[in-house]
């Protein structure tokens, strides 16, 4: 085999290797105020939307908050899972989730506000549409 060949399958292998890890991984917001609680941990499911003009969330039966120091429930614990029902806008974020596959968000206090499953789009403050997945 030709050096030429090897270097080209070589190539296409690394970009192969690119895609299956994501190149970066998957769509995360690295914002502040989307960051994990550093007081809880947590499992379960959140659904968040828009009513009134505020940010209204609903939670499901299986959500359970683990080490919570300050004795209240946090939305932000790191693990737990965030469904975006409709259109709604969160510290300069829009979430559009489809009706039939929602958007869903898990915190991760290592990684970011991170993009798991759905579809619809993000409009970041400064205006870029990420169409997702």
């Amino acid at each position: 085999m030709s050096n030429h060949k090897i270097s080209r399958l070589l190539l296409l292998s690394l970009v192969i290797a690119c895609l299956i890890s994501a190149c970066g991984g998957p769509f995360t917001i690295k914002h502040e105020k989307f960051a994990a609680d550093d007081a809880c941990d947590a499992e379960g499911t959140i659904e968040l939307r828009m009513e009134g003009g505020k940010l209204r969330s609903v939670t499901g039966s299986d959500f359970q908050v683990f080490m919570r120091k300050s004795g209240f429930p946090s939305a932000w614990c790191h693990g737990v899972r965030h469904v975006w029902k409709g259109k709604a806008t969160y510290e300069g974020y829009t979430f559009e989730s489809s009706p039939d596959d929602p958007l869903q968000f898990v915190v991760d206090r290592n990684k970011g506000y991170v993009y798991v499953e759905g579809k619809g789009t993000v409009t970041t403050p400064e205006g870029k549409v990420v169409d997702l997945p």
